[in-house]
């Protein structure tokens, strides 16, 4: 596969997987993230497998230390119930932090962000500012 219309948009091909990756290293709100990829073809990047997750979390931890990075898991829709954007129910097994997510007690941490130090999710408000992760799938 000729990948270089997708380095040209600074997109990288990692571990095999079916999809190109790019970090974007500007804090921004979760909503405008989505829309930014969107607009350029892209989601935020989904970890559909655990080799896919493996990948994007070998990939961020040494250019995002110390800052989270938004990917497409969210439950806006229904607190508690994690979704990609597309509704399609994010995979088992998942790679919280201790004490995460937040219970449906605690409203309001509705967006997942990778917190690359510790290679793991993180619930979050969406109104935090994060980087972000697009992916392009094949």
């Amino acid at each position: 596969m000729d990948l270089t219309f997708y380095n040209s948009m600074g997109y990288t091909h990692l571990c095999g997987t079916q999809s190109v990756l790019k970090l974007v290293k500007t804090m921004t709100l979760y909503d405008q993230a989505d829309m930014l990829c969107r607009n350029e073809g892209a989601n935020l990047a989904r970890p559909r497998t655990s080799s896919r997750w493996k990948c994007m979390a070998d990939y961020v931890e040494p250019r995002a230390t110390g800052v989270h990075v938004w990917m497409d898991i969210t439950d806006k829709n229904a607190e508690g119930t994690f979704v990609f954007s597309d509704n399609t129910p994010v995979p088992l097994p998942h790679y919280w932090l201790p004490n995460e997510p937040y219970p449906p007690s605690a409203p309001g941490a509705d967006c997942v962000g990778i917190w690359p130090s510790w290679k793991q999710w993180d619930d979050l408000p969406c109104s935090n500012g994060a980087y972000y992760l697009c992916e392009i799938e094949f």
